[in-house]
């Protein structure tokens, strides 16, 4: 345990300490193929002055902020589309790649999201994928990765409710739908660095490999609660000081001529090992971005002090942290006069208690995870932000060595700051976590055991021995209740996430002593062995999820749910969208098409009893469960005189074409849908009983689609 939680071991670097090398290198095994004759610095030193001036000129860009404030509701609009970006493979910009890949807003990373404590934030997510666009078939609950096209969100790390139009995994937004998302944010909520990004079963690991990921932060200005209004850490988050850094991996296979790439399913979900070895080949890249950019650089004047919001956001790289001078060499790697020190005050979004400073080791970040940091500037000069070779597989999410990362280059120039800014002391720090709620839990009310075990190297991940089955609930604490959680890796290396509420460890720092760290991801593996969390569960109830952040085993099935109970301490004031027709209401009219394509018009079932139930397709697990409870009763809903008719907004020859019992029809643009209400940018579950009279007796809609078959047949019985 003392092995993992004081972060990534420094490692001897080699000669891949061409730290001064103002580029990203090319694959290790051609790199020193090429370069074995050459001194470890020549690279380096025979950029000339004009050269070098070129590449600095690409500065860092902050992100775009999103939103729209009026009072305490925070409106956003976030675009799903897939569209054609640009990816400098060249830190001279001599040669760029065009890949084509789905993103948020049309960038290859999302926009920032800020918000307050006590805020709504109001998320319109617009799916604009066409329904055209070629799509791998939807799988029940599968081990295979599917559905690339259908989107959801989630807010990483974010203490809200995981239930209706919130933070819902389980909600799906398929190609050309939309929904609007409310996220009710309590009063008391820590304010902090945290994340979204899309949490689609089978889909997710494409998605953000794609780019589709976002920083959400809650504000402290003016919470006396919050690190942001400490003198200090004020001064440093001004926007002239802060910086947002997202970390992603872009896997793409190259294409010489200069032709349009996907990233494709099939290079984002291979083995670890088979994408390493065809990188060294030059067949996939998949460079470390900040920010979608290439080594950018930062710019700091002697005396400030940046805050760093580092937020990892890719998929199967450990990143290990540290600032050095472009100069280094080998033998002056641990000299703490050629390494900067990077000042740690949260992880994940919620505040140490401390000021960790890191001098001879890295600071880990792994996929999920987020790092603030104070950089105070060292003496003027070049820098870079690097991470580390990893050699020890046992420390890398991949579970195999990793090289030097060039990731952005840090420019001390200018005026000195006069004063020079100021950091934080560990008594200016140690009583933020109590302010922010995260109080000490010396006792629990219940223990768990959660097992990740990856039961092969390509197709099937579990937890406790189950692959992900969203009707399988894994456990159910109670609201109120503390519980300690024993996490066993049986095997494999996976960041340990949980939905929700955040969890305590002792974490091993650089000074060598335990200090109790909130989080929400965590590493573990067979190397470390059973870890031991604690955590509290307040405020929201409903079915959630934990999982696997190595987002490609997320899909295969290492995820599972499991549900709070009790009643919600905090009453949610985003209240769902009303949907459906009333009942006693005159059933609309409509023309369908049947399996072979022929229309079909309501007038047919004239002076009949309808069960006209719409679903979603065959992509919607609920509406498999919806159909296959309907199937199970179909005798008794016959002798109950009811014919049923099943619409799907899919094109005719998806719909079922034998050995279904009901009348399927297609309403492939959402026209019945829209009539009934059963469509609000997305199309909705919706059960409706109607008389032979065509009125309206029973009536249900929603994201749920209605199950109590038994509650059909009684109701049907008095239909006149």
């Amino acid at each position: 345990m003392k092995r993992f939680v004081s972060g990534l071991r420094l490692l001897a670097l080699g000669s891949l300490l061409g730290l001064a090398c103002w580029a990203t290198l090319p694959p290790a095994a051609s790199r020193e193929e090429k370069d074995k004759d050459k001194p470890k610095f020549e690279r380096f030193n025979q950029r000339t002055k004009a050269d070098l001036a070129k590449r600095i000129k690409r500065r860092f860009v902050p992100l775009h902020v999103v939103g729209s404030r009026r009072g305490k509701v925070v409106e956003v609009t976030l675009t799903v589309s897939i569209k054609i970006h640009e990816i400098d493979s060249d830190v001279a910009g001599k040669q760029s790649d065009r890949i084509r890949t789905r993103s948020y807003n049309c960038s290859l990373c999302g926009p920032v999201i800020r918000v307050r404590p006590g805020d709504q934030l109001r998320v319109h997510l617009k799916n604009e994928i066409k329904r055209t666009e070629p799509d791998e078939e939807p799988q029940p609950n599968s081990t295979a990765p599917h559905g690339f096209n259908v989107t959801n969100l989630h807010t990483h790390g974010l203490n809200v409710s995981p239930s209706g139009r919130s933070d819902n995994v389980f909600l799906d937004v398929g190609p050309e739908e939309s929904i609007h998302l409310c996220f009710d944010i309590p009063e008391d909520h820590p304010c902090g660095t945290f994340w979204y990004h899309a949490h689609k079963h089978g889909s997710v690991a494409l998605q953000l490999a794609g780019g589709m990921a976002g920083v959400l932060i809650v504000d402290g200005e003016g919470d006396k609660r919050s690190l942001d209004e400490q003198p200090a850490i004020k001064e440093a988050t001004k926007p002239e000081h802060e910086k947002i850094l997202v970390f992603q991996q872009i896997p793409y296979t190259p294409d010489d001529s200069g032709k349009v790439v996907d990233v494709k399913w099939q290079d984002v979900y291979a083995p670890p090992a088979d994408k390493i070895e065809r990188a060294a080949k030059g067949k996939l890249k998949r460079y470390t971005l900040v920010n979608g950019e290439m080594v950018p650089t930062i710019s700091m004047r002697p005396g400030e002090v940046q805050r760093w919001r580092c937020v990892h956001g890719g998929l199967e790289e450990s990143l290990a942290l540290a600032l050095v001078k472009a100069d280094t060499k080998l033998e002056d790697v641990n000299d703490k006069k050629k390494r900067v020190p990077l000042y740690e005050i949260a992880v994940d979004g919620l505040p140490l208690g401390r000021l960790e400073t890191w001098h001879a080791k890295p600071v880990e970040l792994q996929p999920g995870y987020r790092s603030d940091l104070l950089v105070s500037a060292p003496e003027p000069g070049h820098y870079l932000l690097v991470s580390q070779p990893i050699d020890d597989g046992t420390q890398s999410v991949t579970g195999h060595p990793q090289g030097l990362i060039n990731l952005a280059r840090v420019e001390v120039t200018g005026a000195a700051m006069n004063p020079p800014m100021k950091l934080p002391s560990d008594d200016d720090l140690k009583d933020y976590p109590e302010k922010q709620g995260l109080k000490p839990i010396p006792k629990v009310d219940a223990s768990r055991d959660v097992e990740f075990r990856s039961v092969d190297e390509t197709k099937t991940y579990v937890v406790n021995k189950q692959p992900f089955d969203k009707d399988r609930i894994l456990f159910c604490p109670k609201l109120g209740d503390a519980e300690e959680w024993t996490l066993r890796p049986a095997a494999g290396f996976h960041p340990f996430h949980v939905h929700v509420n955040p969890f305590v460890i002792d974490r091993i720092t650089e000074d060598g002593k335990p200090h109790p760290t909130w989080r929400d991801t965590l590493f573990i593996s067979e190397d470390i062995g059973k870890v031991k969390v604690r955590t509290r569960f307040n405020k929201f109830t409903g079915k959630t999820v934990l999982h696997c952040h190595n987002l490609r085993h997320e899909d295969q099935g290492m995820m599972a749910a499991f549900r709070i109970t009790g009643t919600d301490t905090v009453q949610p004031k985003c209240q769902p969208p009303a949907s459906g027709l009333s009942v006693d209401t005159e059933a609309p009219a409509w023309e369908l098409l049947d399996p072979q394509g022929d229309p079909i018009k309501s007038a047919k079932y004239k002076d009949k009893k309808l069960l006209l139930v719409f679903s979603r397709g065959s992509g919607c697990v609920h509406c498999r469960e919806q159909v296959q409870a309907l199937i199970a009763k179909k005798d008794e809903l016959a002798k109950a005189g009811l014919t049923v008719l099943v619409v799907a907004p899919v094109a005719p020859s998806k719909l079922p074409q034998k050995d279904f019992p009901f009348v399927a029809l297609s309403d492939e643009w959402w026209v019945a849908f829209k009539d009934y209400r059963c469509f609000d940018g997305r199309a909705l579950h919706g059960t409706y009983l109607i008389n032979s009279k065509g009125t309206i007796r029973f009536a249900d809609a929603g994201d749920e689609p209605f199950m109590e078959v038994d509650e059909l047949l009684k109701k049907a019985a008095m239909l006149e």
